[in-house]
C-alpha cells in the first residue's frame, strides 16, 4: 500500500508539474527530487516478499535472507535497516541458524548504536545474548549481556525504557547462573 500511495503521489505531482506554467528545466528538477530512490523501492519489495514468506507455512531462513538484503539496500544510517536486521536475526533463529542469528543481532545492535538508538541497541544485544545461550555460546552471550548492561546507564534512556531493560537483563542473567 505504501508503494501504491507513493506511485500515486508521484504521478499526481508529475501531472501537476506538466500542467504548470514555466520553463521545462525547473519542472525537471522538481520531478527528479520527487522520484523515489530505486534502492529503497527494491528494499520495500524485498521486505514485502520476506513478510509473505513468514505467513502460512513459514520459510524463516529465506525470509531472513531477504530482510538482510533489504537492510543492505537501505544502507547504514537508516533506522528501517536496523529494524529489519533485528527482525532477520530472530527469523534466522527460528530457521535453526543460531550462528547467523547471533551475528545478525549483533549487527543490528551496532546499527542501532550508530543511529543513537540506545534502547534498540540494548534490545538487539539482549536478543543476541538469548540466542547465544540457546546455542550454548555462553562467552558470546555474556559479552552481549554486558554491552546491554552498559547501555542501561545511558542518559539517553527514559526511566521506563531503563526499567524494562533492567528487568529483562535480570531475567537473562538469571538464566545463566
Amino acid at each position: 500500500m505504501f508503494t501504491t500511495r507513493r506511485t500515486l503521489g508521484l504521478t499526481i505531482a508529475l501531472l501537476a508539474l506538466a500542467a504548470a506554467p514555466g520553463d521545462g528545466a525547473s519542472q525537471d528538477r522538481v520531478a527528479v527530487l520527487e522520484a523515489p530512490n530505486a534502492a529503497v523501492t527494491l528494499a520495500e519489495a524485498l521486505e514485502a516478499r520476506a513478510w509473505a514468506l513468514t505467513q502460512g507455512r513459514p520459510r524463516w531462513k529465506r525470509a531472513a535472507d531477504l530482510y538482510r538484503r533489504a537492510a543492505r539496500l537501505r544502507g547504514p544510517g537508516q533506522f528501517r535497516a536496523a529494524e529489519i536486521l533485528h527482525l532477520a536475526g530472530s527469523l534466522y533463529f527460528y530457521g535453526d541458524r543460531a550462528k547467523t542469528a547471533l551475528r545478525t543481532h549483533r549487527e543490528a545492535g551496532e546499527a542501532f548504536l550508530a543511529l543513537g538508538d540506545v534502547p534498540g541497541a540494548a534490545r538487539a544485544f539482549l536478543d543476541g545474548a538469548w540466542v547465544a545461550a540457546e546455542a550454548g555460546r555462553t562467552l558470546e552471550g555474556r559479552g552481549l549481556l554486558e554491552r546491554a548492561r552498559l547501555l542501561t546507564r545511558s542518559p539517553h534512556l527514559e526511566a521506563e525504557e531503563r526499567d524494562a531493560l533492567v528487568r529483562r537483563l535480570d531475567v537473562e542473567s538469571g538464566d545463566r547462573r
